[in-house]
């Protein structure tokens, strides 16, 4: 996925859990354009997991051990 295809991401940020997606989605609105190309590229990483996966990692910040994922 292309950092700078906008409207591809923003569709990624779609999530089967309804909360997730908002925290997602709020996040891409907001913060997603001032992130720095490393991060852009580290988000789209975070978009590939599965829904669980997200509510582990940002629940618990320490199972990020790649610490790409954990700058955003």
């Amino acid at each position: 996925m292309n950092i700078k295809n906008k409207k591809q991401i923003y569709w990624a940020c779609r999530r089967g859990i309804r909360e997730l997606e908002i925290l997602i989605t709020t996040f891409f609105e907001n913060k997603y354009d001032n992130l720095t190309n490393n991060d852009k590229y580290a988000f789209i990483r975070f978009l590939n997991y599965d829904d669980r996966s997200m509510i582990n990692l940002l629940i618990n910040t320490n199972l990020i051990d790649k610490k790409k994922l954990r700058t955003i």
